[in-house]
């Protein structure tokens, strides 16, 4: 009760909570599309500096960096002090491409749609790494989930 009391009463006075920091970047540029990464601070950051990549699951037809399944991993690992990273990565799969197509067309459009992440993951790796300092974290402590 006493906690409820005390932050109603630092509203009333104006008093702002840190917030949460997010900030979006641009890692990569396929043709006229921009591959986004959105870079979660956590308000108490772990000693060892460490990053979690977070990458969205879909089956390569559908996810985004932005949904809200991304956004709660990414807010419950800053609780834990990570600095937490989602990433946004090309598709490459269709749901009436999928439908259309035969088994052998799949196959290949799959192999390519996990070729393009590939290529979009390993850019979002590289920028982490080279801008680590800027970012606030330690590149040899790098850690890929979803």
């Amino acid at each position: 009760m006493k906690t409820k009391a005390l932050l109603l009463a630092l509203i009333l006075l104006g008093v702002q909570l840190p917030a949460q920091q997010v900030a979006s970047y641009c890692f990569a540029q396929r043709g006229e599309k921009q591959i986004m990464m959105d870079v979660y601070k956590p308000q108490n950051p772990r000693a060892d500096n460490t990053c979690v990549v977070y990458l969205f699951g879909g089956g390569f037809v559908l996810g985004s960096r932005s949904d809200s399944a991304s956004i709660r991993c990414c807010k419950a690992l800053t609780d834990k002090g990570f600095t937490a990273v989602a990433v946004d990565y090309r598709l490459g799969v269709t749901k009436t491409k999928y439908d259309s197509l035969g088994l052998f067309h799949a196959n290949k459009m799959f192999a390519d749609a996990i070729d393009m992440a590939v290529e979009d993951l390993s850019a979002a790796i590289a920028y982490l790494w080279n801008h680590a300092e800027q970012l606030g974290i330690n590149r040899n402590r790098i850690v890929l989930t979803g």
